[in-house]
Formats: structure tokens, C-alpha cells, sequence
């Protein structure tokens, strides 16, 4: 889940670089986005191509 995890707080702009793997409270951010998102390894190609859809 760390994979996932560190792409999607990249593309959300909660991780800034990769220390940020080490700030729990930027990890928490991040496994809430996962859960309330319903965050897959499987779907997190789909997610992000649709959140930067959303941008354009």
C-alpha cells in the first residue's frame, strides 16, 4: 500500500518529496484519501487519471 500511498499524495499535492513518507501526519492525510476514495492498487490509475481530468 506504501506504492499507492506515495503516488497518491504526490498527485494530491500532500507529499512533497520523498522524507514526507516519514511526517505521520501526512501519511494520515494520505490513508484518508486512500479509504474515503476506496483507493485500490488496482483502480489508482483510473483515480489519478480522473483527478487530473478534473484539473484540466
Amino acid at each position: 500500500m506504501a506504492s499507492i500511498g506515495y503516488q497518491i499524495g504526490r498527485r494530491t499535492g500532500v507529499f512533497r518529496r520523498l522524507d514526507d513518507l516519514e511526517r505521520f501526519e501526512l501519511c494520515e492525510v494520505v490513508d484518508t484519501l486512500i479509504e474515503r476514495h476506496g483507493i485500490t492498487p488496482e483502480n489508482v490509475d483510473h483515480f489519478l487519471i480522473e483527478m487530473m481530468t478534473g484539473f484540466v
